[in-house]
């Protein structure tokens, strides 16, 4: 059973996932007053129960480059802000490249990132298997290999941007789903929804992984984590670009 709908907000964020509750965190820690979240199922139900975790700079965009060096940064200073673990762990990404058009774009990349002050390097098929010792580089050119990515609990990271954005005096609203906007001169004063009606104040909708696989497919494709395996145990999967 959902809370009672409050009469209005000065902003409402739609879906309590960990985009939006990230957004709903931040917004109290800036000292914003009234912030509703309205999410139709519970907090990290969606997308990001359904999330790897997986957090790196080998991006071919600008922006995206420097928002995920924001992130790695955030996520580095996690439990001192949060007050909680997240289970971050920097062991790298590594695309294992097996064409001379693949590489040359790889190449294109790695220098922006680079340029920017990531630490990503295009190592040699014997770096990369020294990486990963189970790896199969008999038809590898080269290997690309990102020391600073890494991943994090999803659940872990929802729950503790619910749980401080609640503290910062945030609502969340669970089972309370949106059923669209109603705009005004370019605004959204009205959020319906359900059992009632919103008014007032700015709504964000956080977009999940189906808005960005719309996008331009530019960065190419997201690949799996490379770990560096500890003795004894069975070193992690690589992403082999090419043929």
């Amino acid at each position: 059973m959902s809370a009672p709908l409050p009469r209005s907000a000065d902003v409402v964020v739609i879906g309590a996932g960990a985009i939006g509750a990230s957004i709903a965190y931040h917004l109290a820690r800036r000292g914003a007053r009234d912030v509703v979240v309205l999410e139709r199922d519970t907090v990290g139900a969606g997308s990001t129960s359904k999330a790897a975790g997986g957090i790196r700079v080998q991006f071919a965009t600008r922006v995206e480059i420097e928002f995920s060096q924001r992130g790695i940064a955030f996520f580095q200073r996690f439990e001192d802000e949060m007050g909680v673990p997240c289970d971050f762990h920097q062991e790298g990404y590594l695309f294992v490249i097996t064409d001379e058009h693949t590489l040359a774009r790889f190449r294109t990349n790695v220098a922006l990132q680079r340029s920017l002050g990531a630490d990503v390097r295009i190592i040699g098929p014997d770096d990369a298997r020294a990486l990963v010792p189970s790896l199969m580089v008999d038809d590898a050119l080269a290997a690309v290999w990102g020391p600073s990515d890494g991943y994090a609990s999803p659940n872990d990271v929802v729950q503790a941007y619910a749980t401080r954005a609640r503290a910062g005096g945030v609502r969340i609203l669970e089972g309370t789903p949106v059923t669209g906007l109603r705009l005004e001169r370019g605004r959204s004063p009205e959020c319906p929804r359900e059992c009632g009606r919103l008014p007032r104040g700015p709504a964000w909708r956080r977009p999940g992984p189906r808005r960005w696989a719309r996008r331009s497919r530019r960065s190419g494709p997201t690949p799996r984590r490379a770990r560096r395996p500890p003795p004894a145990t069975a070193p992690g999967p690589a992403r082999r670009r090419g043929r």
